[in-house]
């Protein structure tokens, strides 16, 4: 009986262990290009010199995988391109060319590295220290 109780107690905490190293099913994402071709974006900081975060409310970016990026106010649409590649000291880069569109949204139209990725914003500069945080919607 003794035996028994004891197999039975040692096949309960195998059994056990077995799920401790079980992990929830997480999206993973592993570069800023596959991250930013999931949903919608918006600009939700955007720093030149002052907070001019407010002169891009309501645009709403869609980045394809295509490389086509799409802008939209809700009433316009603008058309342009993006890409992501590595620069000199192997830094991750966003390059983005919006055709036609307001001055506010050809600022966009730059170099940015990318300082910070998350699956809800990614955080960038260009050459001349303005901030840029793009946030899932």
């Amino acid at each position: 009986m003794k035996n028994f109780r004891l197999g039975l107690t040692l096949m309960l905490v195998c059994s056990s262990l077995l799920f401790i190293r079980c992990t929830p099913e997480q999206i993973m994402a592993s570069s800023t290009k596959e991250i930013i071709q999931q949903g919608t974006w918006s600009v939700g900081y955007y720093f030149d010199g002052q907070d001019r975060t407010a002169d891009y409310h309501g645009y709403e970016f869609t980045f394809n995988s295509s490389g086509a990026v799409s802008c939209t106010d809700g009433t316009n649409t603008y058309s342009g391109t993006w890409s992501t590649h590595k620069d000199s000291g192997s830094n991750e880069m966003l390059t983005m060319n919006i055709q036609n569109a307001p001055a506010s949204i050809n600022s966009l139209d730059t170099d940015w590295t990318i300082g910070s990725v998350a699956l809800n914003s990614i955080g960038m500069k260009n050459a001349s220290s303005t901030q840029l945080v793009l946030k899932k919607l």
